[in-house]
């Protein structure tokens, strides 16, 4: 492994609900950047979505400096930490910095406890058969067809309910926020972020990555000197 150079930062990457790092392979940071993949951990019974953040959060020293970079329910993960941490930018992609931002069917899930009755089993095949349908690659597909497969039940109920449940209203500070258009998952209609991506959908991290990296190269400069 090359050396880091004397001044650098960490950044920490959670993926989204059913992913893992994989999904930040063609994701480029400046040399100073170090990344770090927090990997998924078995969730607790009932608990809170702040409350497995603070917990999956524990491997970062409370003190140091560091960026924190969020893919969809990863996004909503990151966004808790950025309140304990000496979090100096905060980077959300196709996610949403604030409950709020979630659209109404997710409240109305919340409602009537859907996590609770849906089939999991439903879920995976419904998402195993979008792949078929959908715009990625080849090689794209059986990537997420591989993540959903591997996902456990539990996991995936608990993730459910943690989302459909989660309330954070407070806007956080230092936030990239990367959406796309035509994201169906998290609608843009309700959020304000700081960069667009036309025509993207939800996975545009897989399709679009070169401008993501583009948008992390341009907000990302400079800030070793402040550190």
């Amino acid at each position: 492994m090359d050396k880091l150079p004397k001044s650098h930062i960490k950044a920490y990457f959670v993926s989204g609900l059913g992913g893992d790092r994989r999904l930040f392979a063609s994701i480029e940071l400046p040399e100073y950047v170090e990344p770090v993949y927090l990997d998924w951990i078995p969730a607790l019974k009932q608990e809170s979505l702040k409350e497995y953040a603070y917990r999956l959060g524990a491997a970062i020293p409370n003190q140091e400096p560091c960026i924190l970079v969020g893919l969809s329910m990863g996004g909503m993960i990151v966004t808790e930490l950025a309140n304990i941490k000496n979090c100096q930018k905060l980077i959300l992609i196709s996610s949403t910095p604030t409950s709020n931002g979630l659209p109404f069917w997710y409240r109305w899930a919340g409602g009537i406890k859907a996590e609770k009755w849906v089939p999991l089993s439903f879920i995976k095949a419904g998402s195993l058969l979008k792949r078929f349908f959908s715009t990625e690659s080849g090689n794209e597909k059986e990537l997420l067809r591989d993540m959903i497969r591997n996902t456990k039940a539990e996991h995936l109920r608990w993730s459910m309910s943690a989302i459909i449940h989660w309330k954070q209203s407070e806007f956080p500070q230092s936030i990239v926020h990367i959406h796309g258009s035509k994201d169906r998952i998290i609608p843009i209609r309700l959020l304000r972020p700081t960069h667009v991506i036309p025509g993207a959908g939800h996975l545009m991290i897989l399709q679009q990555s070169e401008r993501i990296n583009e948008i992390l190269e341009a907000e990302l400069s400079g800030l070793n000197k402040t550190f």
